[in-house]
Order: C-alpha cells, then structure tokens, then sequence
C-alpha cells in the first residue's frame, strides 16, 4: 500500500482502538506506519503516534480498506464475517495466496493490514473494536463450492519412457509410452462381493490376527479370489479391498473372531438374505464408529504410530466425520479431483489432525527420518494419505464412490524431499488415486437420499405355510425384518425359515412383540395368515408375560422342622425369609447376608461344610 495523504483529524479516536494499537504495536512500527500513512516527520512519542493513527484510522477506515491489495481486502472480509480467528491453512486454499503482515523482527515494517487484523497462530482474526463500523462497507466474503471435473483423461499428463537395445543392432532404442487412468464403477459390484465376502467366513475360510483382527496373507489370497482388487501387485502394492471387507465385516458386527478364525454372527447370517444397499449403510455407519482400525496405519512406511506415539494420534472417528461432511456437500454423479476435494475441505475449513507430535513418526530411522522436520509433517504427508486411504479403502470398497486411479508408482510424488524414502516407489499403495465420484449408493448411505433402488431390486414376496414355514418367493428383505425373522423363526436356507414358540418365547423376552412378525407376515403375503400360524402368534402373545421373575433366592436347609418354623416365625426373621417345605427357609439373594447376621444375634448357626 502506498502512502496516502489524508488531513489528520483532530479528534478522540475510539479509546477500545487507541489501546488495541498501543498493545499491538511497538513505538518503532507505529513510527514506520506512520511514514507510510502520512509522510516523514511527525510525533515522536508512542501515544501521540497511537492517537494520531487511530484518529486517522476512525475517520477515513472506508478509504483505507479501499486501499489495500485484492488479497488484503479478502482477508479483512473473511475476518470479518468469521467468529473466531481465520485459519491460514483455510484462506490460502480458498484464495492460493496470503496477506503480507510484514517482517516481526527489531526496527520491523509492518503492513497497514496489521491495523485491521491481528495475527495468531495459525492464522489472523479482525481487531475486536473494528467490527461494528466495519460491517457498514466491507463485503461478505465470497462463498466456495466444489470444483467438478466434467469428464476425466485418458492418459495422465506426464509418461512413462524405456529404453531397450534392438536385438540385431544393439542401438539403444527409447520408446514413450501414456500412463493409462483406470476408472473402476463400484455400486453394483460392492453389493456382490459383500455377499462373497460372508460366505468365505460362514465357510470358515478367514483367520485374523488374534490382536489386531488383521486378515493374514493365505486369507488375503482367498479373499482377493472371491472379491477382486484394484491392483494385482500384491508382493509390491499389498491388498486393498480384500483386506477392508475383511475389517468392514468385523467392524459392523457381522463376523467375529473365535480363536484366529472368523465366524458369522446372526446378524451376519441374516445378511445374506436381506437388500444388499440397507446392509452396506449399515456397514458405513458402523464403520464411521469403529476403532478396530486407524486407517492411518496402512500407510507402512511411516513408522513410530505404536508404543509411545500412539498417544499422540488423533481419534480417527472425528477424522471421518470431517471427510464424511466433506462428501455430503458433492454432487452425486460428478467426478471430483482428490487434490480438489482436498483444497475444499481446507477452504471451508473442515479440516482434521492426525499426530499432535509428528516428531514421533519415522521414515526408515527415528532420528534422520523423523516426520517433525519441515516439510515433512504437511497436509499432504498426514492429512491427505489418511483422506486417500479412507476413500480408497473403505468408502470405494463399500461402493459409496467410483473412482479412477494409476499404479501408486505413477501416482503422487511430493515425497522425495524427505531423509529416507530415495528407495520409496511410494509412500502409501493409495497415491494413485486420482479422481473419485459419490454415485447413487454413496448419496443414500450418506443420507443424500432417502431411499435406494438398484436396478436388480425387486419387491420382497412370501408365502407363509400351514407348517409353519415361511418361504421368499422374490425380493429381498431389509437388514431389520430379516432380524426380526431370525428371531422368530430358525432359519432352514437362505430363502425358507420355521416359526419356533420356543424361539417366539426367547425374542418376546428380549424386548420384541408378536406384532413384529405378524406385521411383517401380512407385508408380504397376499394371503390370510394360516390358522396354525395365527393360533400359534396369539398363544405367544397371550402367555409371553404369564411368568413374571422377581427376585434370585437362596435357601437354606434346617436340622429340623421345627427349628425352621421358629426362625420363620421370629419377628426380624419373619421379614426376611420364608418357609417352604418341612425344614427349608427360602431368602432373597440381596437379603442373605442380614439374614445371616440375624441368625447370629437371635442365636442360630450355619451347618458347617
């Protein structure tokens, strides 16, 4: 900003404004601000310099902040409309650039802007006094959407070149070759594998590390088999969906672990049969809570994430729930840059931490390789290997997002600054991910939608028979009436179940009501209920109370019967027990040990065993 020569008011300025820069400002800036405002000469004293520029300041604030750069007025507009500090990180994504607040050292030159806004540290905030005449001129800042791709290349920008001897000649010959952009549409595919995935634990086929519940390699093998993968590289990239379903089903519920193997629960029994889409946003949400896994540890490389620097981790649930806000604000369909939806989470400020002490984490050795060094420990170190692994892994796996990827090989190489990773080919096997798109089954788990409807899906149908049993003729059934069935009835495949009083009894006491399976029978049957089947729900319905448990007992035995009717008459004792057969006395459990003590004092002893 270049000086500007305006006529120095005689007036009180604001007193709140007058003190703000006397705490801000040294004599020596206030000198230099003064140069820069009104010229050379000038008081000499701090609080006259103070007055004069605040005064200045108090009549001329309009023309002042039309003084300053593009930049600067967009800073003191996002100050200004923001109810705490301005993050750094936040507006130089939004903008690409920072206000220039000058140098901080002895006989410093600080930059009109400081009058209007104070640094903090990780960003600057408006000077309290200002807010009220402020608001009267600057403009709200503007608002951020996400940047779409409309459609994505082919080839990446950059290529591959090798170079071979001909075999007659022995001339080196170089060849150019594009790196081809894979894009992989996982909707329909992620309800298919999730299916597979089940079966191989139902079959017994998955065994998981007894402390981390982590998939080993011969499982991993069997896995890839069943539910593909984005890459065949297994020795050198590691598995990425074969390892996830693996974590996604332990995680929801849906498997857990006996001894190294895995086996289904109920819930995941009932999920064979039930609409795949209501099963996979269960999973996400259930995901979305889990702390079975940070995903920030498969990222290999980085070492020091257990022991000491684990403490220092942030709760990987908070880190979802900023990327998972993210999402929701895409447009489903569209294709998004990740280093675009990145930049946007920064600009509108969603951001997260991973480590509260990147000095913790290593490359190859914890002193020369530590991630505390500058340029070590950025966003696109932590905070953007965590996003990509999230989305690739996990999101991708469940098939919320579609999304178009290269080798990691070929993918982001903003790494090779650091000490220790020249013999890298990656820093994680998700830097090749490039693009990805919410579809239609990530806008429904992501509560963009109410409803979900593939194109395979048909309505659910029943038949329920004389014997009891209950067949699905089409359909699916949701992920909550196929529990409902399970409780009610046994099942006998996948698509046949029996009705069992035994297991009415045990679901009614648990909290469920006849009603449950009545409504869901007479949903889908088009005929009227069998007699049978009707009798049998008003018989459960009627004698599910018909014994009520009051309280656990113990009884005590006596010599004789009529030392037993004594204590049972006695009139402490009388409150405290009751006499059942000839010489038993039958005592509430919490009553026991007064029981007892009474004994005592009333003169009676417990038999010896």
């Amino acid at each position: 900003m270049s000086p500007i020569t305006l006529p120095l008011k005689q007036q009180t300025a604001h007193p709140e404004l007058v003190a703000e820069f006397d705490d801000a400002f040294s004599a020596d800036e206030l000198k230099v601000l003064y140069r820069k405002i009104f010229g050379p000469g000038g008081p000499t004293k701090k609080l006259e310099l103070t007055h004069a520029i605040a005064n200045w300041f108090c009549t001329n604030a309009e023309i002042i902040f039309q003084s300053l750069s593009e930049i600067e007025q967009k800073a003191v507009s996002e100050a200004l409309h923001c109810s705490h500090s301005v993050s750094a990180i936040s507006f130089e994504a939004k903008y690409q650039n920072l206000p220039a607040f000058g140098s901080n050292s002895y006989k410093s030159s600080p930059e009109p802007i400081r009058l209007f806004l104070s640094k903090t540290g990780n960003g600057f905030s408006l000077r309290t006094p200002l807010r009220k005449f402020l608001s009267e001129f600057v403009p709200k800042p503007s608002k951020i959407a996400p940047v779409v791709t409309k459609s994505i290349p082919e080839f990446l920008d950059e290529k591959i070149t090798t170079s071979r001897r001909g075999p007659e000649t022995g001339v080196q010959i170089v060849s150019t070759e594009n790196i081809p952009i894979k894009i992989v549409e996982r909707e329909s595919s992620a309800q298919k594998e999730l299916n597979s995935i089940l079966k191989l634990i139902g079959n017994s086929k998955i065994h998981v590390a007894e402390k981390s519940c982590q998939p080993n390699m011969s499982s991993i093998t069997i896995s890839s088999q069943a539910v593909g993968d984005y890459y065949d590289d297994y020795d050198n990239i590691g598995a990425i969906r074969p390892f996830a379903w693996v974590m996604l089903a332990q995680a929801a519920g849906l498997a857990q672990r006996r001894g190294t193997k895995l086996i289904l629960t109920q819930a995941g029994s009932a999920t064979i049969s039930i609409d795949q889409s209501v099963a996979i946003k269960s999973i996400w949400e259930n995901w979305l809570k889990t702390t079975i896994l940070d995903e920030f540890q498969r990222i290999n490389v980085i070492k020091g994430q257990t022991g000491k620097g684990k403490a220092y981790f942030s709760d990987p649930r908070r880190r979802r729930e900023a990327i998972v806000r993210a999402l929701k604000e895409l447009p489903a369909g569209e294709w998004i840059k990740f280093d675009d939806f990145s930049t946007y989470m920064r600009a509108v400020d969603n951001v997260f931490g991973v480590t509260s002490n990147p000095w913790s984490l290593y490359i190859s050795d914890p002193e020369y390789g530590s991630l505390g060094y500058s340029g070590s420990c950025g966003w696109n170190i932590l905070q953007e290997r965590y996003m990509r692994s999230f989305l690739f892994e996990y999101a991708s796996t469940l098939g919320l997002i579609d999304v178009a990827f290269v080798e990691p090989f070929d993918g982001e190489n903003d790494y090779g600054q650091m000490w220790g990773t020249d013999d890298l080919f990656f820093l994680s096997r998700y830097d090749g991910l490039l693009y990805f798109r919410v579809n239609e089954l990530g806008s429904y788990c992501l509560e963009k939608k109410k409803t979900y409807s593939s194109a395979e899906s048909t309505p659910a149908s029943l038949t329920v028979l004389p014997n009891l049993h209950i067949k699905l003729n089409s359909g699916k059934l949701s992920l909550e009436e196929s529990i409902v069935l399970d409780s009610f009835a046994i099942p006998i495949s996948p698509t046949e179940w029996k009705i069992s009083q035994e297991k009415a009894f045990t679901a009614c006491e648990t909290g469920r009501v006849v009603d449950d399976l009545r409504n869901l029978l007479t949903k889908y049957e088009d005929q009227e209920l069998p007699q049978q089947v009707q009798g049998l729900l008003a018989k459960v319905s009627k004698q599910s109370n018909a014994v009520k448990k009051l309280k656990t007992a113990v009884i005590f035995s006596c010599r004789d019967e009529e030392t037993a009717k004594e204590i049972a008459s006695h009139v402490v004792l009388a409150k405290l027990c009751q006499l059942t057969n000839k010489n038993q006395l039958v005592v509430a459990s919490s009553d026991e040990l007064e029981f007892v003590e009474t004994l005592h004092i009333v003169g009676y002893g417990l038999m010896c065993h």
